[in-house]
C-alpha cells in the first residue's frame, strides 16, 4: 500500500500501485476525474513523480489506469454471424417458409429483431461489437419442422423422402444385365463395342 497525492487534490489517499509499460494502475478509492500524481510510502518517502500521467487510460470497477502518452484503452471487438440452416432435402416437400423471424439477445436481453431469407443467404452479421458481449438468439416455431440452436446458428429439420442410394453390387448387376441384352442384339463386334460404349456412358452420367 502506498499514498498518492494528485495534482488537483492536496490530501493523499491510500491505494495499491502497479505499472506495466507506460500504464499505471491505481487500485482503491481513486477519484475518477483526476490525473497526475506523486507516489509516497506510508512514511512519506517520495517513490516517484508521475505528474506527466495525465490521461485516464481506463476506468475499472475498483481501479483507475493512467497513461503518459495520451493513449486510452480500446475494448476488443468481434463480428457475430447469425445463420439459419435447413435439413429438409433442399425443400423437397415444398414447405420451407420464405423467411424466418429471429430475436437477437444481447447478454440475455432482447436487442433487436431481424428477418432472414434466401436472398440474404439465410445469414446476418453483427460487426464490430464488443468482444465481452454475449449474443444468443430466439427463433420462431415452424409447422412440420423441429430446430436446434447452437450459439447464434439454428438448423431446422423435417422428415423427407431419402433418394435411393445404389450400392456397388447394384450397379454391377445392372451393368451385367444391360451388357447381356446389348450383346445379344448386336450383329458383329463393331456393334458390340458401340453398344458397350453406350452402356458405359449411361452408367457414368
Amino acid at each position: 500500500m502506498i499514498k498518492i497525492k494528485f495534482n488537483e487534490i492536496e490530501t493523499p489517499i491510500n491505494v495499491s500501485f502497479s505499472m506495466q509499460d507506460n500504464i499505471i494502475t491505481l487500485t482503491g478509492n481513486v477519484p475518477k476525474n483526476t490525473s497526475g500524481f506523486v507516489a509516497y510510502t506510508v512514511n512519506d518517502i517520495v517513490l516517484g513523480d508521475y505528474s506527466e500521467y495525465t490521461t485516464i487510460y481506463r476506468v475499472l470497477p475498483d481501479a483507475v489506469q493512467f497513461s503518459n502518452d495520451g493513449s486510452v484503452w480500446v475494448p476488443p471487438k468481434k463480428d457475430v454471424l447469425i445463420t439459419v440452416g435447413w435439413n429438409d432435402g433442399d425443400d423437397v416437400k415444398g414447405i420451407r417458409p420464405a423467411e424466418i423471424a429471429i430475436d437477437i439477445l444481447l447478454n440475455g436481453e432482447k436487442d433487436k429483431s431481424i428477418k432472414l431469407n434466401s436472398s440474404m443467404g439465410w445469414q446476418y452479421e453483427l460487426t464490430n461489437v464488443l468482444e465481452s458481449d454475449e449474443y444468443t438468439i430466439n427463433v420462431e416455431d415452424i409447422t412440420d419442422y423441429s430446430y436446434s440452436i447452437n450459439g447464434t446458428s439454428v438448423v431446422y429439420t423435417t422428415e423427407y423422402p431419402q433418394p435411393e442410394v445404389l450400392t456397388v453390387d447394384d450397379v454391377a448387376i445392372a451393368v451385367a444385365e444391360l451388357t447381356d441384352v446389348v450383346v445379344q442384339n448386336s450383329t458383329d463386334i463393331v456393334d458390340t463395342q458401340t453398344a458397350l460404349a453406350e452402356v458405359y456412358e449411361m452408367i457414368t452420367q
